[in-house]
């Protein structure tokens, strides 16, 4: 995995896969409503669960982050 850039450099992964705040930046709209719609996704499936999440391999915290602040 080392010779991944994707895995390297934090920066361009933010770019490849951004947060929904971070979508703002992304000029296709239909990624960027395909970002929104994913981060939304799971939030609703926490939603489900009567105990803590964990998510695996969590990377950036694109998903951690605001699965955190929803359940706390």
């Amino acid at each position: 995995m080392n010779d991944c850039l994707l895995y390297n450099e934090p920066e361009l992964y933010d770019l490849l896969f951004p947060n929904t705040v971070g979508s703002e930046r992304v000029q296709d709209a239909a990624r960027r409503e395909r970002i929104i719609a994913s981060e939304k996704f799971y939030l609703e499936e926490t939603k489900t669960v009567k105990g803590p999440v964990l998510e695996l391999a969590c990377g950036s915290g694109r998903l951690t982050v605001p699965i955190a602040s929803e359940r706390s």
